[in-house]
């Protein structure tokens, strides 16, 4: 009878719907945002794993409020909606390793036509801020160029499809001076790519994109701020 009643409760739990983790302080959490996301793709996802399922907004502009993360290393599948119940995750869903050690969660994610399941690729970064401070940027070189320069006095140099995390050498808060070039494939010289002044905000902190615009070779720099007020 026990045995009986033990094997109903795992059934139960194992075909239990999916619900998402919530946030509470200083809980583990995750936020995304999507890059280019084209019309008509999914404006949300869920991502499932051993114990359940988590919805998450994938907004294109901005970062989405943060969601709850379950404890330890984790393999999540990335999918456009639960899966229905009793059904099996399919083995060519978009994937995403999260380590243990990570207590705040980037999830960047980016269109991939060639996977069937839900086009998408998913690249996740350690968002706690030891590693991604106030003040910093997180930059993303999508693009075919090495793209370098100085930010205040702060040199910098990314070499295509490498990322880095920023650190302007202003302390306080206030603009400072960018200088921003790129050297194409196969020339000698860098070409001028940003000549302006960014504001240095002990509040936020920025994901920088590099990429090229419409295959073009001259890559441009896209942002997404995030306000620290907003962490759980």
């Amino acid at each position: 009878m026990i045995r009986k009643l033990l094997r109903l409760l795992w059934l139960a739990a194992a075909l239990a719907p999916v619900v998402a983790c919530p946030v509470k302080a200083a809980q583990r959490s995750a936020r995304a945002v999507f890059f280019k996301r084209p019309a008509g793709l999914a404006e949300s996802a869920v991502l499932v794993h051993a114990g359940g399922g988590i919805p998450i907004t994938l907004p294109a502009m901005n970062l989405s409020e943060p969601v709850g993360l379950p404890a330890g290393d984790l393999v999540l599948a990335v999918l456009p909606q639960a899966p229905a119940a009793g059904r099996p995750i399919p083995p060519d869903a978009p994937q995403v390793r999260i380590p243990g050690a990570w207590p705040q969660v980037l999830l960047l994610f980016f269109h991939d036509p060639t996977n069937k399941i839900f086009p998408v690729r998913v690249l996740p970064f350690d968002g706690s801020t030891g590693s991604f401070k106030p003040g910093e940027m997180l930059c993303l070189n999508l693009s075919t160029a090495v793209v370098g320069g100085t930010l205040g006095e702060a040199k910098f140099r990314i070499s295509p499809g490498k990322t880095a995390v920023l650190k302007p050498s202003v302390r306080e808060a206030g603009d400072y001076p960018v200088a921003v070039d790129c050297l194409l494939k196969g020339e000698a010289s860098p070409r001028p790519l940003c000549r302006t002044s960014w504001r240095h905000d002990l509040e936020t902190r920025q994901i920088l994109f590099i990429i090229n615009p419409d295959d073009r070779p001259v890559p441009r720099i896209w942002s997404v701020t995030e306000s620290l007020h907003s962490k759980p």
